[in-house]
């Protein structure tokens, strides 16, 4: 019995979990502006690495890119309405 090496498929993509974890986050410290900027450059990032990876944390990555966006503008929308 021979031991099977891990393929390639076996790496994560981790830029897409970051993304998903700065975008469910941004809502909690949205004043900071961190989260939001976060979720956007690693929900890119892991979008194009899904690529690289078969799609791997392809969904992953469009809900945190689409969850730093949104934030963002609201962030933008609220400080324009309310004067923060």
């Amino acid at each position: 019995m021979y031991l099977e090496k891990p393929s390639k498929k076996a790496t994560k993509n981790e830029y897409a979990n970051w993304a998903l974890i700065a975008g469910i986050l941004s809502p909690f410290f949205s004043s900071l502006l961190v989260p939001e900027v976060l979720a956007i450059y690693f929900g890119y990032k892991g979008f194009k690495k899904a690529k690289e990876l078969e799609d791997e944390g392809k969904t992953k990555s469009i809900v945190g890119l689409a969850l730093g966006i949104i934030y963002v503008l609201t962030f933008f929308y609220n400080a324009g309405v309310k004067g923060y």
